[in-house]
């Protein structure tokens, strides 16, 4: 349906039956504003309630961020304003988001705006992620290190993330993409 649809606003009416586009909004904005580049063409779910209709999930989300996977610390912020432009047109053009930045521009302004400043605000974000990491047990985390220890050359690469993931690093990296 969504590969099928009309390069119109009539999209909408083509798609709704099959995709829930309120959920494949949100993830785009969630996508976006978490710079999950490799949740825009793979790393989404979809899930379904009665087999017909379709709303989006996010998973494996291990380059959000700013996470570098090689434990080299974290990628730049991005100094230009184009990240929801390029899921919906650039290297990681995305059908789905290519019809709602472009036909449905003004819903996806006005949710963008209504969620950062609500669930996806930065007090918010924070307080979610912070409670979320200091409810695992220190042990979890050291038990992770253990298991993974041999996988890594930690004298020339540490295990990734364990120099630079903590919750004030992610939440600086996600205040900056997000004012831009």
């Amino acid at each position: 349906a969504v590969k099928n649809a009309p390069n119109s606003a009539d999209w909408e009416t083509a798609v709704e039956p099959y995709i829930d586009i309120q959920s494949a909004i949100d993830y785009y904005i969630f996508t976006c504003c978490i710079s999950g580049h490799d949740n825009l063409r793979k790393n989404a779910l979809y899930g379904t309630y009665d087999g017909e209709k379709w709303f989006m999930s996010a998973y494996d989300l291990d380059t959000t961020l700013g996470s570098n996977t090689y434990g080299t610390g974290v990628y730049p912020v991005k100094t230009k304003r184009t990240q929801f432009y390029e899921a919906a047109s650039g290297g990681q053009k995305h059908r789905l988001f290519e019809l709602i930045y472009k036909y449905s521009f003004d819903k996806l302004k006005a949710r963008y705006w209504e969620l950062r400043n609500s669930v996806l605000s930065n007090e918010n974000v924070w307080y979610m992620f912070n409670n979320f990491v200091n409810a695992i047990p220190r042990a979890v985390y050291n038990m992770d290190a253990e298991k993974w220890a041999d996988k890594w050359d930690v004298y020339l690469y540490p295990m990734p993330g364990t120099t630079t993931a903590n919750v004030e690093s992610y939440m600086q990296y996600y205040r900056m993409h997000c004012a831009l």
